[in-house]
């Protein structure tokens, strides 16, 4: 997956120009859809709307803040987030995209740091508020890189969705139309939860799986957004320049709290080699 979003790495302020997605959707979807009527015209449009909202969601995210067991200390945001630093040997040890791609990282982009995504989830113990369960994912060379890696995991999250959405019906042949919504409209879906009218998967065309798609692509919101969350860290953090931790909303069913982060890689490796039991992982 990380060769095909590292081709993405480069993107400037400038919105993502489409060919990738487009070929992305094409790939994902199937069934001739790249044979639909007016195929580019419509629906580059569509992942441009979606790849720019990711792409201003993702660039909300604070951070990097630099989490280092050897300078554990001299930044408050970090201090603040992680509670020992043994945590941060868990943090990177557990991880499971750190287990996936970190020797490959590592050497393909030769550098000595990593920048990645961290979620962790709050917790009120008797001593206050704390935070547990630290997560990296989206590991890439620079910050960008990983702000980038975010917004094409959300935006092929609604491929695979939606192309999940159509395989079902081929499996099954006939879908009552309460059970199917080609456009993701729950408007539409409400209107049909009476009617015992069945859809067919005859009616799979390419002008219908491009109609559907573009339907799906409508609402990024869905996938990924960030909200305030309330959470503020104590005030000199200055280095990193991280005052709060926004509520990142996604496909995972728990609630991450999320900053941007930057690791040496000599003590990720050293946290795999630590840590044997690879589990967590934050779903987008």
């Amino acid at each position: 997956m990380f060769a095909a979003i590292s081709r993405r790495l480069s993107r400037s302020s400038a919105p993502q120009p489409p060919n990738l997605l487009l070929s992305q959707v094409v790939e994902t979807v199937g069934c001739g859809i790249e044979k639909a009527r007016d195929f580019e015209k419509l629906l580059i449009p569509a992942i441009e709307s979606a790849n720019d909202y990711f792409s201003r969601q993702v660039d909300a995210i604070p951070g990097p803040v630099d989490i280092s067991r050897q300078f554990f200390g001299m930044d408050a945001a970090a201090a603040a987030i992680f509670p020992e630093t043994d945590e941060i040997i868990r943090a990177l040890g557990r991880s499971l995209e750190v287990k996936d791609s970190l020797h490959r990282l590592a050497t393909q982009a030769g550098g000595e740091h990593v920048h990645a995504l961290l979620g962790v989830r709050s917790k009120q113990s008797g001593n206050g508020d704390g935070f547990v369960d630290h997560t990296i994912r989206s590991l890439a060379p620079g910050l960008k890189d990983t702000r980038d890696y975010l917004a094409f995991a959300a935006f092929k999250r609604i491929l695979n969705d939606f192309a999940e959405h159509v395989n079902k019906l081929r499996r099954k042949d006939h879908l009552l139309k309460m059970e199917w919504n080609i456009q993701n409209d729950l408007t539409a879906k409400l209107s049909a939860a009476e009617s015992m009218e069945f859809v067919s998967a005859h009616d799979l065309t390419p002008d219908k799986l491009l109609e559907g798609v573009i339907g799906w692509l409508a609402s990024p919101e869905k996938y990924l957004r960030l909200e305030d969350s309330g959470v503020s860290l104590p005030a000199g953090a200055a280095k990193s320049e991280v005052s709060q931790l926004p509520l990142l909303h996604c496909s995972d069913r728990r609630q991450w709290l999320v900053c941007l982060v930057r690791f040496p890689v000599a003590e990720g490796l050293q946290a795999l080699e630590q840590e044997t039991h690879h589990h967590r992982h934050i779903f987008i």
